[in-house]
């Protein structure tokens, strides 16, 4: 687990004022506490706040975290152990309700491309082209828009391809593969059936929205309430590999300043880049493709991905890998695969906790 960034790192000298105070004087003296203690998870939770510091989506966020680490650290009459617990606490809280609401364990497979796609996709030249109310339509007004390929690499969707050869360039120019629809803003945010515990569940949406709304981004509740988080600027065409990537906190998009729907493409570690053959940055539009049997798409009904979505989920991804909270994370999620039976010292206490916070934070 790498530690967080020194004093003199530029990003953290281009901090505004109140979050450097909080960074310098609280964060980094309480890393170097914890650490000393040689307790690895409640370090993660201290270096998820100063990731957050550095990292946040907006000036909003990192004034929001600066002003609750102040005061989680202004009452000392209980001793410093108590101020170490209460800015653990705290980072726990962040990665519970902010990175866990991004990052996916194992749920429910996303829609692909399958035999059964045909007949839906065909379907669409019937419809009016209105917001999505599940994921399956999401995919289809997205392949439109989309050009029936990937966002990030342009290689065409193998079920559409297979139907429609002609309408494409020859088979030695093109890549086909199987597509995802990715959605930036999770569907678990609004899914509250067939969970175990209804209750539990709203409580930690309560939580992912109290902290999205305090970052500054309480609008999005509203466009993404119930069936809307199916809308088209909530959701990506991409590659499966790149949309395991993306729900797994290793690759993210960040805007080019100046050019709308322009992206710089990042990924961890920084060499997947080549490895996945993907270019650095990324220019979306929509294709206006004449593809028989489908609606010639237009941007009044078919809406490319929004910047803020996707600032939210690229701040997530870099608080993750800068914390540690990714590594972590990534072990939970094998360990909850692995363990059959929790000890009975206690021992597996993070896996249970984990286990309990991916089956909230999955689309069911």
């Amino acid at each position: 687990m790498p530690p967080l960034p020194s004093t003199d790192n530029p990003y953290v000298q281009s901090l505004p004022l109140a979050a450097k105070t909080a960074y310098i004087h609280h964060i980094l003296p309480a890393e170097h506490d914890i650490g000393s203690a040689n307790n690895d998870r409640k370090l993660m939770h201290i270096r998820v706040l100063g990731a957050l510091l550095i990292h946040a989506p907006s000036k909003t966020a990192s004034e929001c975290v600066a002003q609750e680490i102040a005061s989680a650290t202004t009452d000392l009459s209980f001793g410093r152990h108590a101020v170490l617990d209460r800015l653990e606490r705290l980072g726990k809280l962040y990665l519970d309700h902010f990175i866990c609401l991004f990052k996916k364990a194992k749920g429910r497979t996303p829609s692909t491309s399958s035999p059964s796609s045909d007949h839906q996709l065909a379907r669409v030249q019937h419809e009016p082209i209105e917001t999505p109310r599940d994921h399956a339509c999401a995919r289809r007004y997205a392949l439109i828009r989309d050009g029936f390929r990937c966002m990030l690499s342009g290689h065409i969707d193998w079920t559409v391809w297979k139907a429609n050869t002609a309408s494409f360039p020859p088979p030695a120019i093109i890549t086909i593969t199987y597509t995802n629809c990715c959605h930036i803003m999770p569907e678990s945010t609004n899914s509250f059936a067939s969970v175990n515990d209804p209750e539990l569940k709203v409580e930690w949406a309560s939580g992912v929205w109290t902290i999205l709304d305090r970052f500054g981004y309480g609008d999005i509740r509203q466009e993404l309430e119930g069936h809307a988080v199916h809308r088209l600027e909530n959701v990506l065409t991409l590659r499966q590999d790149l949309c395991n990537l993306f729900d797994s906190l290793d690759l993210w998009l960040e805007p080019v300043l100046g050019k709308e729907h322009a992206y710089t493409v990042h990924t961890y570690p920084l060499s997947a880049l080549e490895a996945v053959h993907l270019t650095e940055q990324v220019q979306f539009s929509i294709h206006d493709m004449d593809l028989p049997g489908y609606p010639r798409p237009d941007a009044a009904h078919l809406p490319l991905p929004n910047s803020r979505y996707l600032e939210l989920h690229a701040a997530c991804c870099k608080v993750a890998h800068t914390s540690g909270a990714a590594e972590y994370l990534d072990q939970m999620i094998r360990d909850v695969e692995e363990t059959k039976v929790l000890a009975e010292d206690g021992g597996s206490a993070d896996v249970l906790d984990f286990a309990i916070m991916s089956r909230l934070a999955t689309p069911v």
